[in-house]
């Protein structure tokens, strides 16, 4: 019927009264982060406009709807990231969509690691932030995220992982779809964690 359809998503930082739990249409969305709310209203619930409902929101999940609007980038918050290179790094995943990992389009092609040495050859989780190293032969180098739980795999090492409050994105990328990994530190180990 012409009908425009607004959601409403809850702030991360001051709370609107007078129960101060967060604002949002979708109840599952108070325990989500803002960004993860915002992209599922307009990619699944058919959303038109997006408002937050509480007084505020952070300057950071603020930044990422921006970026997402402007350019299409998921930002997906990762933790314990080995390999510093890729952070802040726009990316996207190969148009053949895998159904198990995100494939890195750029990680073959623009950045070819060479010399990988097997290591933390691991069980996969979701979320897991994978490179594949010199046992997988032309493979190596390619950057991957996993999307459902894989065994280990001498020829994949775990380079870091997705934080838990980005882990429902990984859905929403499908061929094409931009992304890049941020909200890092670096440590005293030279790994990267919020």
């Amino acid at each position: 019927f012409g009908l425009k359809v607004m959601m409403f998503i809850p702030g991360d930082e001051k709370k609107r009264g007078p129960v101060f739990e967060g604002l949002p249409t979708v109840e599952s969305h108070r325990s989500q982060s803002v960004f993860t709310s915002f992209v599922e209203c307009l990619e699944d619930l058919f959303a038109d406009e997006v408002l937050i409902g509480d007084i505020k929101a952070s300057r950071k999940e603020l930044a990422k709807i921006k970026d997402y609007i402007d350019n299409g980038v998921i930002t997906l918050e990762v933790e314990h990231l080995s390999d510093l290179e890729y952070i802040d790094r726009c990316l996207s995943n190969r148009k053949d969509v895998a159904m198990n990992v995100v494939r890195c389009v750029e990680s073959r092609t623009v950045l070819k690691k060479q010399d990988i040495v097997p290591y933390n050859t691991v069980q996969r989780e979701i979320g897991a932030i994978t490179m594949d190293n010199e046992r997988y032969g032309r493979y190596q180098g390619e950057l991957q995220i996993v999307k459902r739980p894989l065994e280990a795999d001498e020829r994949v090492n775990v380079i870091g992982e997705v934080c838990e409050t980005s882990k429902g994105l990984l859905q929403y990328i499908k061929d094409g779809t931009k992304f890049k990994f941020v909200g890092v530190d670096k440590d005293e180990n030279n790994h990267v964690s919020l």
